[in-house]
């Protein structure tokens, strides 16, 4: 496929709008919290609009982690709607003892400026989100049981 008919991330994001708004009896979950991590406003506005729209944060934590407060405001405001997940195919042990470690780390204490070069191979640092227990608790688990039943 050539270059010129790939979609933008925009008219992926119109497609998914268009999608979930068209069958509104179907639970969507954007994966990845549909790359919008570096402007969380777009998946906001789904989220405000579609309650049969869900999203994980798998594969994002690198980079939603460095903008702690808006990010963390982010995932209270939305915590019935958020899903927690990694990415990983379970080959390796230590990677996926190592990636739920650090993903724990970013979400549940107030960890400033580290470094996970091991897992993720960015330069900037990243925070932990210190996000409450309530939040943590549906992020984990309670959200994953509803739409299960």
């Amino acid at each position: 496929m050539s270059k010129k008919n790939l979609l933008s991330h925009a008219e992926l994001i119109n497609t998914l709008e268009n999608v979930v708004r068209d069958n509104r009896k179907t639970t969507f979950i954007a994966c990845h919290l549909a790359n919008c991590c570096s402007d969380l406003n777009k998946l906001a506005r789904l989220l405000d609009k579609y309650p049969n729209l869900y999203a994980d944060l798998a594969a994002r934590f690198g980079e939603f982690s460095p903008v702690p407060r808006y990010t963390s405001a982010f995932m209270e405001k939305y915590q019935d709607r958020l899903l927690y997940g990694i990415d990983t195919d379970g080959n390796n042990l230590n990677y996926e003892k190592a990636m739920y470690r650090i993903t724990f780390r970013i979400l549940e204490t107030a960890d400033e400026h580290f470094y996970q070069h091991e897992l993720f191979s960015y330069h900037w640092p990243m925070y932990g989100l210190s996000l409450s227990e309530r939040a943590l608790k549906k992020i984990y688990r309670d959200n994953i049981k509803k739409l299960m039943k």
